[in-house]
């Protein structure tokens, strides 16, 4: 597990000094490390799945121009929520939701002991790895995180909100099965 964290801070270091030796700030830094995994799990997966499904010729590839939520026009500073994420009802927050519930599931499972149980030959009981790579990802996905407690148009929409649960019980229901056999 040692070298591939340190290849892993390694590569961190490398992209900050980079960073840093553009004049950039370590806060647009973290800015595009969190853009780095949100925007493929949503965007990307939602093309992915229209790209299948015109391929398969099940439905056309629609693309509607949504309105874009911009900062007024005066003093920026004193905007509380500038440059804030809003969610509606689109499909494309549904992989993000359900990939922050995963790992919050994971965590309160590992915490509170609840995984299955292992034969004791093949144990390999730790985790540290698991729980630092689900830690990044909610950390990653912060903006979801807060979605899922704020109110207005800064909250998830219920409706993303149940069927990310709903998805999320299928894999781990899903999961326990593979364990099992």
């Amino acid at each position: 597990m040692c070298i591939p964290v340190a290849f892993l801070v390694i590569y961190k270091v490398y992209t900050v000094s980079v960073y840093l030796a553009e004049g950039l700030s370590i806060k647009a830094w973290w800015n595009n490390q969190r853009m780095s995994r949100i925007t493929p799990m949503n965007a990307g997966f939602c093309a992915f799945l229209s790209v299948l499904l015109k391929t398969l010729r099940i439905s056309e590839t629609v693309f509607d121009i949504t309105k874009k939520d911009l900062p007024p026009t005066s003093d920026v500073g004193d905007d509380k929520d500038a440059g804030r994420y809003t969610f509606d009802e689109s499909l494309v927050f549904l992989p993000g939701t359900t990939i922050l519930l995963l790992q919050l599931t994971a965590i309160f499972i590992k915490l509170l002991g609840l995984q299955p149980m292992v034969p004791i030959e093949s144990k390999k009981e730790c985790g540290i790895g698991e729980i630092f790579c689900c830690v990044y990802l909610i950390i990653c996905y912060w903006p979801f995180l807060r979605g899922l407690f704020e109110t207005g148009k800064y909250r998830i929409p219920m409706s993303t909100i149940y069927k990310a649960t709903i998805l999320t019980c299928l894999f781990l229901h899903l999961s326990r099965k593979t364990v099992a056999s």
